[in-house]
């Protein structure tokens, strides 16, 4: 701990606490600002972390969004069918995908209310019976059943639980602090603490807290972190959790290394998938040498899985499975030296593999 700058801070948050109301936020803007001048490298730590959240709150947001309009679409063909000319509850939605109107709501939230008011509201009235199978009854009352709908369309549930996570760090972690004061900062920057609301000025003190705790407490120097083989196959790869890397253990025995990914790349997930499918193999108690084969929907699934690679491929409609195939191959030959022999496309009754093949242990 320095106590030094634990006593200073401790010193300007009591004196911010009882500076005026006409002064309160231009005193609280320069005491942050001081904060973040003297404390440049967690400062930027803060920043980082906060922005990796936003992003991956963001991924969420747009695959639950992706998924939940192939619903609004399947609602939007039975209206059509059933020649119903107005759907008000739709065009909230679309108007705030726009971003014409301001909801307090999180995008998937507002798609998913709509399509849940615009089915609930004429369900008495004998439509949408093709979405039946998303409904539920309680007495009379029909209602769509959430439950239903997340084992259905499962990334609306996914954002849900990452944006409950990502609120609750939000009020406890440092990160939270921070991005909350640089809000705070600009939004409530020509008001008073009075015309901003009587919450505000403590909400700020607090986060004031949390976030000189954090500066004023030194970090213990922590050991790099070695990589650990958790998963792999043996005479071919091996992958680390933590540190997030990759040990090439083929046959090409001059280039066996780890090699570091950062973050969970296209070639650490499809290893990753290897590995396991390597790995449910050998329990059942198959031949652990044997070639494992991937095809293009399971590498598709993989790497459309934000839990599983970080970021999706770039591929356009009209590129051909095979091509798409030989494209990942060489993404993964750019980063792992494995042989043709080890790694390479193959076609099976005409259809495109993406092929692993150990060397079998001499």
């Amino acid at each position: 701990m320095n106590t030094n700058k634990q006593i200073a801070y401790k010193i300007w948050l009591d004196e911010l606490n009882t500076t005026p109301s006409e002064v309160f936020f231009p005193t609280f803007a320069q005491y942050f600002n001081l904060l973040i001048k003297e404390n440049l490298a967690k400062i930027e730590s803060l920043q980082k972390q906060d922005e990796q959240k936003q992003k991956k709150l963001a991924r969420y947001r747009y695959k639950a969004v992706k998924e939940l309009e192939g619903l609004l679409k399947r609602v939007e063909i039975e209206a059509k069918r059933e020649k119903i000319q107005s759907l008000p509850e739709i065009d909230k939605y679309y108007q705030a995908k726009k971003g014409e109107i301001l909801t307090t709501e999180a995008l998937p939230d507002t798609l998913y209310h709509s399509i849940r008011l615009t089915i609930e509201k004429y369900w008495s009235k004998d439509k949408f019976r093709k979405i039946g199978n998303l409904m539920s009854v309680n007495g009379n009352i029909w209602y769509l059943d959430y439950d239903k709908v997340c084992r259905a369309y499962p990334s609306y549930k996914q954002f849900k639980d990452i944006e409950d996570a990502h609120n609750r760090e939000y009020k406890e972690e440092p990160w939270g602090a921070f991005s909350y004061l640089r809000f705070a900062i600009t939004f409530f920057k020509s008001v008073t603490p009075e015309q901003a609301g009587i919450f505000i000025k403590p909400d700020i003190i607090n986060s004031l807290r949390r976030l000189v705790l954090y500066l004023s407490t030194s970090e213990a120097k922590k050991d790099k972190k070695r990589p650990t083989k958790f998963i792999g196959i043996e005479n071919l790869f091996f992958l680390s959790r933590s540190p997030l890397a990759i040990y090439y253990e083929g046959s090409t025995k001059n280039k066996r290394a780890w090699i570091s990914v950062k973050g969970k790349t296209q070639p650490y997930a499809i290893l990753h998938l290897v590995a396991e499918k390597y790995k449910r193999r050998r329990l059942k108690g198959g031949n652990g040498s044997q070639q494992i084969r991937l095809s293009e929907v399971e590498v598709k699934e993989c790497l459309t899985d934000y839990e599983k690679c970080d970021r999706q491929p770039n591929w356009k409609a009209t590129i051909l499975p095979k091509r798409r195939l030989k494209l990942l191959e060489k993404n993964i030959k750019s980063i792992v030296p494995f042989t043709d022999d080890e790694l390479r496309v193959e076609e099976y009754n005409q259809t495109p593999f993406l092929v692993f093949r150990p060397k079998p242990k001499v």
